[in-house]
């Protein structure tokens, strides 16, 4: 049936946790007395690389990133960290490289990356520096919960023949989820939430139809329990 894919947007970039180290040697201390700043040697302006996804870890949740430019939009290279280059050769799409994985360039003093990401919401996103832990963040629970228990899932199936006026389909038991039909009649679309099953005997006890529908799975609504105290 797949996975839900949440698209996201992350800014990244590098700080230092105080001020950076400053040269002590005594000639450029008194150099540094003569000027309004204290001599760092450029500490600031080198670049680190900087990896984002962690390949083949099962809890790094990131598909693949594009960069954004100054106004936000999007550029047209797609960076797929998680995916081998296996008979796909297309100029936008970046797959990993284990000889020279992707990564983007930071300093101190430049400004945030902004990042659009595609991601699985319950999983993580690593980032690997090689001049830190690898640092790692997610998406709290409570922001896509909720959201993943609505999703409802739809299957065409068409056409089907089965007894005039029912829907009999054989259909597999999911625990904690149910079926149901969805059929259009003209502009209008009905539901039928009994779906009885079929005669494996393929015998025909009355009149026949052909139908063309959706079927749904979607989580199964329990009944409230009489007994169980108020919230």
């Amino acid at each position: 049936m797949g996975r839900p894919i949440a698209v996201v947007r992350a800014s990244l970039n590098l700080e230092l946790e105080g001020l950076p180290a400053i040269n002590q040697d005594w000639g450029v201390f008194w150099q540094d007395l003569r000027r309004n700043f204290r001599e760092t040697d450029s500490f600031e302006k080198v670049k680190f690389p900087i990896r984002l996804g962690e390949y083949k870890q099962l809890n790094d949740g990131l598909l693949g990133y594009w960069l954004e430019g100054d106004n936000g939009s999007i550029k047209d290279v797609f960076y797929a960290p998680q995916s081998d280059l296996e008979g796909i050769n297309h100029p936008a799409i970046k797959f990993h490289n284990g000889n020279n994985p992707w990564h983007i360039d930071l300093n101190l003093k430049d400004s945030p990356t902004l990042l659009t990401m595609l991601i699985d919401p319950r999983g993580k996103v690593h980032a690997t520096t090689g001049i830190l832990p690898t640092k790692s963040i997610d998406i709290p629970p409570d922001q896509y919960q909720q959201a993943l228990e609505k999703i409802e899932i739809t299957f065409l199936s068409a056409p089907i023949l089965t007894d005039s006026g029912k829907i009999n389909l054989a259909l597999p038991d999911e625990v904690g989820y149910q079926w149901s039909w969805l059929e259009k009649e003209k502009e209008q679309w009905s539901t039928a939430d009994k779906i009885g099953q079929t005669n494996v005997n393929a015998i025909f006890s009355g009149k026949q139809e052909i139908r063309e529908g959706w079927l749904k799975l979607s989580t199964k609504k329990e009944p409230p329990n009489p007994n169980s105290p108020n919230p």
